[in-house]
C-alpha cells in the first residue's frame, strides 16, 4: 500500500524515521494495523536519499509470518478433522453421526478462541520503503 509520509530524521545512510499520513482512500474505519495508523512514526528504508522535512511516498508491505499462518489456517483445520476422527472413535456403531460433527465444530471453536486470545502475541511484520520524494 502506498502512503504519504514526512521524513523526521535520517538514522543512517539507508534508513530514516518517517511519520505516516492517512492514505487518500482511507475512510478511518480502523481496520488497518495499529502500528501503521496515521501519525505512526516508523523506520523506513531510504532508497531515494530523502532529507529531513521532505514529504515522501512510502510503500508498506506485509511480510509473511509463519506463526500467524499456522494459528490462523493450519490449526483450525487440524482441530476440525481431529474432532471428526475422535468423534468417529468414541461414537458406538449405530449412533447418530452428528456427534462427530458436533465435536469437530467444538474443536474448531476452540481453535478460533485460541487465535482470538493469542493474536496480540505475534504482530504482523511490515517493511516500509521510501520510493519517491514529493516535495523538498
Amino acid at each position: 500500500m502506498k502512503k504519504l509520509a514526512d521524513v523526521l530524521e535520517i538514522t543512517d545512510d539507508h534508513y530514516a524515521k518517517v511519520m505516516l499520513y492517512r492514505h487518500y482512500k482511507c475512510s478511518g474505519c480502523g481496520s488497518c494495523n495499529k502500528a501503521m495508523h496515521p501519525g505512526s512514526i516508523v523506520k523506513a528504508e531510504n532508497l531515494v536519499n530523502a532529507k529531513v522535512k521532505d514529504k515522501v511516498t512510502v510503500i508498506v508491505s506485509k511480510k509473511f509470518n509463519l506463526m500467524e499462518f499456522i494459528i490462523m489456517y493450519i490449526l483450525p483445520s487440524i482441530m476440525f478433522f481431529a474432532g471428526l476422527i475422535l468423534g468417529s472413535f468414541f461414537v458406538p456403531m449405530g449412533a447418530p453421526d452428528f456427534i462427530g460433527i458436533v465435536l469437530a465444530v467444538m474443536f474448531l471453536a476452540a481453535a478460533i478462541a485460541l487465535y482470538m486470545k493469542t493474536k496480540h502475541l505475534y504482530f504482523p511484520v511490515f517493511t516500509i520503503r521510501i520510493v519517491k520524494i514529493l516535495t523538498v
